[in-house]
This record gives structure tokens, C-alpha cells and sequence, in this order.
């Protein structure tokens, strides 16, 4: 069983010789390498190998925040500078290099992308197999994981809801060739193993996205084996859900992998619709290769 409390090993957050590279190459005198656990509209909770600080943005990040793009997400490498007083924040000096984001257009704004995750190597994009289920929203999401750089895989939870479970699995997989789908019901354990299992081992991260009322955070305090986050059910009349998650957090895993919990989305417009048919016909070669 994975120790969940110790972070000596960087490597096991992520740290590869990808990051390791970027981190060679500035001067890194008085810098501590840490990853973004968390995000709480301007402030941040660091780890690094000297465990969890509170941090905040240098004045020359500060100074890009009008682009939400180059600021810290959660999942983001940063160099940090560490006070030994461990009252005082740290400060965030820099951001690495991303390997894969998952984004989407800001609600409201024209043309200011919304970075959901960084630095994940599987995106499992979670829909209900209630009045959530939605192939079409299936497929952007889908679309926008693999133009991000990370593994899509989909995630049909709510089975007991569901008389048509398998139909429901075939629609997805036709619908997104080449991406795995799995069945799972957070409440009664179904699937569950399935997805500890896809989540990975240390040093390796996923993230959960959809929309609110999916079960994202019923389905994290499965892998956990504790409520450690807050759930709510969908509203009744309109089968629509609450938001309960309202930041979005790294945890880790029994298992030693990490999984980010991200905020439900209602809305999901992809920040670059001119890629979206590239895509997909991308998909389609990969898959028409395949048979």
C-alpha cells in the first residue's frame, strides 16, 4: 500500500525526465521543483518533496493575468521559492512546460481558453447513464482530450439507472473509435476495481471531467475507499446537477496514481472548434489502421 503522505519521491508526482529536462535548462539556484495540487482563485497548495505550502503567484505572473492559459493549473510543474518559515506562502516563480492540457473556451469570454487539467496521461470523461447521458457532448470532450495531448477514456457511470447498458457502451464506442469504455456504478462498486486499475500506478495522473451530476466525486470516493469529497444527487424535476466540487483538486491513490477532480461543466465549447474535424478524422485513420 502506497504511503499517501510521503512525496520524497518526485517521481512518483509526475517528475520524469520530461519536466527534469525544462528543469535543467534555467537557473534553478533557490528553486524548489513542486506540482500544483490545487487552485483557489489566485491562491495555490503546493507539493514538492518537503511536503504541502500554500503558495502565490510572483508579481511577473501576476502580470499575465489577463491569459488564463499561462497561469499555474492544477496538475501544472512549477518552480517555486520555499521560505523556511513555514507560515510564509511560497512564491511561484515559473511554470514548466505542459505535456498535455485539457481546455475548453472560458464561459463569457471571447477567444481566453480555461485550462480543466494539466499534465494528465488519461482524461476520463465521466457521463451518466441518466439525463446527462449525451453521445454529442461525448464526442467534443473526447475530441479535446486527444488534441490535448492525453488518452481519453470514457466512463458510463450510473448503471443502475440504466436497463440498456451495453447499447448505451456500443453507441460510445462507435461514436469514438478507439476509445475505451467503461460501465461502472460509484454507488455499489461496479466497474470500480476496472477504473483503480485504468488510473495507474505512481507517477501517473488522470483526470476527471463532465458535467455536474455525473458522478465524479462519487466515483473518487470509490477509488479512495472514504466520503472524503462532498456528493449531492441531481435535481429531481430536471435531472440536472449541483455543483459540489468547486475547485478542482489533485488526490492520490491507494493504488499511487493521481486523479484530479474537476468542477462539473453545463456548458463544454471547445476552445479551438476549427480543430474538431481534424480530430476526428485523425480517429478514424487511427482506427480504420487498426482493423
Amino acid at each position: 500500500m502506497t504511503n499517501l503522505n510521503d512525496f520524497s519521491d518526485l517521481s512518483d508526482l509526475g517528475f520524469d525526465p520530461f519536466f527534469q529536462r525544462q528543469w535543467n535548462e534555467f537557473d534553478n539556484e533557490g528553486l524548489t521543483p513542486a506540482r500544483v495540487f490545487a487552485e483557489h482563485r489566485g491562491a495555490y497548495e503546493l507539493v514538492s518533496a518537503a511536503g504541502s505550502r500554500l503558495a502565490r503567484l510572483s508579481g511577473r505572473l501576476r502580470a499575465q493575468g489577463d491569459d488564463t492559459g499561462a497561469l499555474p493549473a492544477a496538475g501544472d510543474w512549477v518552480a517555486a521559492r520555499i521560505p523556511e518559515d513555514v507560515r510564509a506562502p511560497a512564491i511561484i516563480e515559473r511554470t514548466l512546460t505542459r505535456r498535455s492540457t485539457f481546455t475548453r473556451a472560458a464561459a463569457g469570454r471571447e477567444a481566453a481558453t480555461q485550462v480543466i487539467a494539466a499534465n494528465v496521461d488519461r482524461v476520463f470523461v465521466v457521463c451518466g447513464l441518466d439525463g446527462d447521458y449525451s453521445v454529442r457532448r461525448i464526442e467534443r470532450m473526447v475530441a479535446r482530450v486527444w488534441a490535448g495531448g492525453a488518452q481519453p477514456m470514457v466512463v458510463l457511470n450510473k448503471s443502475d439507472l440504466c436497463d440498456a447498458t451495453e447499447a448505451r457502451a456500443e453507441e460510445i464506442m462507435l461514436a469514438c473509435p478507439g476509445v475505451e469504455v467503461l460501465v461502472t456504478c460509484a454507488l455499489s462498486g461496479d466497474g470500480v476495481p476496472a477504473l483503480a486499475e485504468a488510473a495507474g500506478r505512481p507517477g501517473r495522473t488522470g483526470a476527471l471531467v463532465g458535467s455536474s451530476g455525473a458522478g465524479k466525486s462519487t466515483l473518487l470516493n470509490a477509488l479512495l475507499g472514504e466520503a472524503r469529497f462532498e456528493t449531492a444527487p441531481v435535481r429531481p424535476h430536471d435531472q440536472q446537477g449541483r455543483h459540489t466540487t468547486t475547485h478542482r483538486q489533485l488526490v492520490r491513490l491507494p493504488t499511487g496514481g493521481l486523479m484530479l477532480d474537476t468542477p462539473g461543466m453545463r456548458e463544454f465549447a471547445l476552445a479551438d472548434e476549427a480543430g474538431l474535424d481534424q480530430v476526428f478524422s485523425d480517429i478514424e485513420a487511427l482506427s480504420a489502421g487498426c482493423r
